[in-house]
């Protein structure tokens, strides 16, 4: 079966705090932290849905059901938890209305891997737009002692290549509207504007690849002016008075897309292409989706910023 949606992988990190309230005083986990956390996983008792108390824990993801564990190794594990949907009311063909009270959870894959120097690194798989890293990081913090007392890192990849990139959206949010210069592909909604590729298409994507994607490989501080003057030189959008508060490049890329985010944000991070594909369920298969994560994990993050050598 074909992918229907898809399926990328993003990579964040756990570090323990001496003091919450400092972040110099963080330090790796031990192994026989390591191994305790995943004992608690790999024992986590089911979720009584029937229990109003736990359901309203599960409905706010102050509970986080984890599912399928397996230990690779002593530095590795993977499973899957289930995302909790919930908050408005929509229409189901097989089964009507489906009440704004109720919980939809979908099941997503993670992976776990303890360094030599210590950290905890996680992989939260994503279908399409959907995935749940903040879910995720909130149920395995949830599972320490002192949830306080572990920090959370998105990890962004600065092995940048932008060669087989083909950008066809780039989506700004900004403090206030703008005066638009080119307003036949501009599309504003309060703080949200979207720049489309039109029929200059090549002209947006050599604007997009080497003006405002070549802006990721500078420090953050120096992204929002320089964004500025690419939109400007690209004759895009011109910012005068007020800040850009995010931007995201939507691009096509091998074998599907991908979004590159210009500002950093606590939950942004690099999302990585899995090659694989899904049941009859439209959920990744989970042995391939375990295979791939830790390709890209071993490729892609630990050659880059861990140099573990596993």
């Amino acid at each position: 079966m074909a992918n229907r949606e898809v399926v990328s992988v993003s990579f964040h990190h756990l570090k323990y705090l001496e003091d919450p309230q400092d972040r110099d005083t963080s330090r790796g986990f031990t192994e026989a932290e390591f191994s305790e956390l995943l004992k608690k996983i790999e024992s986590q008792v089911p979720p009584d849905m029937g229990d109003p108390l736990i359901f309203e824990r599960v409905r706010s993801g102050n509970i986080i059901p984890f599912y399928d564990f397996e230990r690779r190794s002593k530095r590795c594990a993977f499973g899957r938890f289930k995302a909790p949907y919930t908050g408005h009311a929509f229409e189901n063909s097989d089964h009507g209305k489906i009440e704004a009270k109720s919980v939809n959870q979908r099941l997503f894959n993670y992976m776990l891997y303890h360094t030599k120097d210590g950290r905890i690194f996680v992989g939260a798989q994503y279908l399409g737009t959907y995935g749940g890293w903040g879910h995720l990081a909130n149920g395995l913090t949830g599972f320490f002692d002192q949830k306080n007392k572990v920090l959370t890192t998105s990890i962004r990849s600065q092995g940048y290549s932008f060669d087989n990139v083909y950008p066809k959206e780039i989506k700004i949010t900004a403090s206030k509207k703008s005066k638009t210069i080119d307003g036949k592909n501009v599309l504003t909604n309060e703080k949200i504007i979207s720049l489309q590729k039109g029929a200059d298409g090549a002209d947006f994507e050599k604007a997009a690849r080497s003006g405002i994607l070549s802006i990721l490989k500078l420090p953050i501080a120096d992204r929002n002016e320089k964004l500025r003057q690419a939109l400007k030189n690209a004759g895009l959008q011109e910012f005068d008075d007020y800040e850009i508060e995010n931007c995201v490049v939507i691009a096509d890329v091998a074998n599907g897309s991908q979004s590159f985010h210009i500002f950093e944000n606590g939950l942004r991070a690099t999302k990585f292409y899995l090659d694989v594909t899904v049941d009859q369920d439209g959920l990744p298969l989970i042995d391939q989706t375990r295979r791939e994560m830790r390709k890209v994990f071993k490729n892609q993050i630990l050659a880059e910023i861990a140099n573990d050598g596993s």
